[in-house]
Parts: C-alpha cells; structure tokens; sequence
C-alpha cells in the first residue's frame, strides 16, 4: 500500500513539474515568435526610447545646458557620501541637492497634507 502511495505521489509530483516546464517552453517559443519583430513591440520600444531622451533632456536642463559640467543624478556617476541631504536639515535651512530644489516644491499629495492639517 506505502508503494502505490509513494507511486502515485511522485507520478503527480513529475506531472506538476512537467506541466509548469512545458509551459515555460511554450510561453518562450511564442514570444520569440510572435512578439519580437512585431509592430506593436517596435512601437513599444519607440515609445521607451522617447520617455528616456526626454529625461535626459530634462536632467539636462536641470544642470544647466547639459555641457557635462553638472553634478551627476545619484546612482550615475555620483561619489557616495558627497551628496547632501535635506532629511537633517532644519526646516528652511535645506542644504543644496544635486537636482535642486524641484523635489521638495512639488508633491501631488502636498494639498491633501496641507488641508488636513488645517482641518485638525
């Protein structure tokens, strides 16, 4: 009786396995042959572009012309520990960033912030 149990765990086991693997190996071979290529992944691919260029622009208007003379965005190029933060800076003595201030004069949410603390 332990063998056939035994048995039959492990053929539903395998079969599991096989399934998922099977999927995988069905799920790669369509996407090879029907996404790569098409139009609708070239136009995919436009569009991520364009989002990229036109955030380097805006980092590079943001440093100032782009002339390569800015501070670079954090992760990208920047030496670690040379950047200030603004988290321990009191309010309204805010050390310099190296994107500027724009982070901290923008928040979708600063209305909401705003008007519940009126309201309390």
């Amino acid at each position: 009786m332990q063998v056939v149990l035994a048995r039959t765990l492990f053929i539903a086991l395998a079969a599991s396995h096989g399934f998922i693997l099977l999927r995988a190996v069905v799920r790669h071979v369509l996407e090879r042959v029907m996404w790569y290529g098409s139009e609708e992944k070239k136009r995919l691919d436009d569009a991520a572009r364009e989002v990229k260029a036109q955030y380097v622009q805006s980092i590079q208007r943001r440093d100032g012309g782009g002339d390569g003379g800015g501070t670079p965005p954090l992760g990208l190029g920047a030496t670690p520990g040379t950047e200030s933060t603004t988290a321990s800076a009191p309010e309204g003595q805010r050390a310099e960033t190296p994107f500027g201030d724009e982070f901290w004069q923008f928040d979708e949410g600063l209305d909401e912030i705003r008007k519940g603390i009126k309201d309390s």
